[in-house]
């Protein structure tokens, strides 16, 4: 493969132009794709002018110079799209959750082992902070977790697909794909797209890990505490990691920039395409995250 490849980028919200800026840098980016919004698509013509804006996906679906296709639209056209470039052997990047199904999840697994690839987006799993954790996880298996998540928006995806599929996808990666066994559900109110704030626990083989989300919280923060087996207490706090050490409480371990996962995250795409390495997130794994939230789902819905 040429040292650069040809990439496309479909969708062109807040997230996919934060895409775009990271794909612009690694890659030679040919393409940005709305089929709505032409004022986005222009204003991004003006800050990249080597781009060509379209609002017909067929202009890239037909283009067999572009090499891998980057997707970040509504998760509710994730398959549609996905299918379309996989069905023409396609490279992928496919933003979490895969599917908003188990049954389109594995469609796209199954077209991928026709010849294709898919890598699906799990920015928390390309973090240095979540490197740093699953060495200690390794050595020392998790206990039990507690995850809490307080922002304001977005509200255009249900809560579960939208905030908890990244909490999940990190229980997935730091216990080599565990599935939970039991799920009690904490706190909701309201129907699962108009749920902004769900409490639940989740039960696997070994441990089990809490969780408290809400959306609609004056408060933006992430904080992710992991109890290990032989008692270490260690919390991911944003984009720093802490420990807590005996006489001196917590002490921070790691740290990293903001925009460091999402660099990290295409560079390991771009290095997957030309080594032909398996990706943390692949198809299965993400397939394997999509029947976990088809199972919570189903929950808050009767």
């Amino acid at each position: 493969m040429k040292n650069k490849i040809i990439t496309a980028v479909i969708g062109t919200g807040s997230w996919g132009q934060k895409i775009i800026s990271v794909v612009y840098k690694y890659t030679s980016l040919k393409y940005c794709c709305n089929n709505s919004n032409f004022v986005a698509l222009r204003k991004i013509k003006s800050s990249y002018p080597k781009i060509n804006p379209t609002q017909k996906i067929n202009d890239i679906i037909e283009d067999s110079s572009v090499d891998a296709v980057f997707i970040a639209t509504p998760i509710s056209t994730h398959y549609n799209i996905a299918r379309k470039f996989l069905e023409r052997g396609k490279k992928i990047f496919l933003e979490k959750p895969m599917a908003d199904s188990s049954k389109d999840a594995k469609k796209l697994v199954d077209l991928e082992k026709k010849g294709s690839f898919i890598f699906v987006g799990n920015i928390f799993l390309y973090s240095k902070i979540f490197r740093k954790l699953k060495s200690i996880a390794d050595s020392d298996p998790i206990k039990n977790a507690n995850f809490v998540w307080m922002k304001y928006g977005t509200f255009k995806e249900n809560i579960v697909d939208n905030l908890l599929s990244h909490d999940i996808s990190i229980i997935q990666a730091l216990t080599k794909n565990q599935d939970f066994r039991r799920l009690e559900i904490l706190k909701h109110k309201e129907p699962l797209m108009l749920n902004n704030s769900l409490q639940l626990r989740l039960y696997y083989d070994n441990f089990y890990a809490g969780f408290y989300l809400d959306r609609v919280s004056p408060i933006k923060t992430k904080i992710s505490t992991f109890y290990t087996r032989s008692g270490r207490v260690v919390a991911w706090k944003d984009n720093e990691l802490f420990e807590r050490k005996k006489g001196k409480g917590f002490i921070r371990i790691a740290k990293e920039n903001k925009k460091e996962p999402l660099e990290n995250e295409v560079k390991e795409f771009i290095d997957c395409l030309k080594s032909g390495k398996k990706p943390l997130s692949n198809a299965s794994f993400a397939y394997d995250t999509v029947i976990q939230l088809e199972k919570i789902k189903k929950r808050l819905e009767h």
